[in-house]
């Protein structure tokens, strides 16, 4: 009898053992959502550090890139790792980055992950750090990035700027089922998405973390501004203003470097 009940408690501990790692195996850590503008040869060098930033995490994160198409006839498509948008009318695409867009449109997906990551694919991540922070905040109504304030309006307040955003379950889920974002808009017809989500969030008692950037708008070699650099940042918006061939070249001279120094 002793013998019957010692197996038998060592069955359940296994059976226990085997459904805690069969449940970790299911959820994804991360969805990560990449904006891009037309597929340019500028963006595809940025996508290739991306690739190779999360090279080691592919099973911690799935990602897409997201892009808007003139030319797309049904709302959205996805093909492989791109989510392709429809361009809203008038202008509306220059303040609209996609964040409620997407999150509507992968929304039954949303519980299969705990974070979902938007990002401007300009964006450098220093990714060891960024799994610290998915480590350290454990809240599905995470609302985290480089804070920002708006004084203009209806939508005072404070936002996380389009570079990075991370966000809990609970906040993405609040975003894809709030309003489109034209509809959401209102009066406010040229609001930036981002102040958008940061009202969106508000009314619904969230506000934002703050996690400082390093935006490299100009040309300077990383290894020497890397003791500059606060220990918490893990983002580096790379986007230097002049369009040339040459200036391609030196953002992949700095996301490169950035890659070495900081990953």
């Amino acid at each position: 009898m002793k013998f019957f009940i010692t197996n038998l408690k060592l069955f359940f501990w296994i059976l226990c053992v085997t459904s805690e790692g069969n449940a970790v195996s299911k959820t994804k850590k991360g969805l990560v959502l990449l904006f891009c503008s037309e597929d340019t040869h500028r963006d595809r060098i940025h996508k290739k550090i991306w690739q190779k930033s999360f090279e080691d995490h592919k099973e911690d994160f799935e990602i897409y890139y997201v892009h808007r198409k003139w030319d797309l006839t049904a709302i959205y498509a996805i093909e492989e790792d791109s989510l392709f948008l429809k361009r809203p009318k008038e202008a509306l695409w220059q303040t609209s980055w996609g964040w409620i867009e997407s999150l509507h449109i992968l929304q039954n997906r949303l519980e299969a992950f705990d974070y979902v990551i938007q990002a401007d694919i300009r964006s450098f991540l220093v990714m060891p750090k960024l799994k610290n922070i998915l480590e350290k905040y454990d809240d599905p109504t995470l609302y985290l990035g480089n804070v920002l304030h708006y004084e203009n309006g209806r939508c005072n307040g404070d936002f996380v700027d389009h570079s990075f955003c991370l966000l809990g379950k609970q906040s993405a889920k609040f975003l894809a089922n709030s309003p489109s974002f034209v509809e959401a808009l209102g009066t406010n017809k040229y609001l930036d998405e981002e102040i958008l989500v940061g009202a969106i969030l508000r009314k619904k008692g969230i506000t934002p973390v703050h996690i400082p950037s390093f935006p490299l708008n100009r040309f300077i070699r990383p290894y020497k501004i890397r003791d500059r650099v606060e220990s918490a940042t893990f983002v580096f918006p790379v986007d230097l203003k002049q369009t040339t061939k040459s200036y391609y070249h030196k953002e992949q001279i700095l996301l490169e470097e950035l890659f070495e120094i900081f990953t």
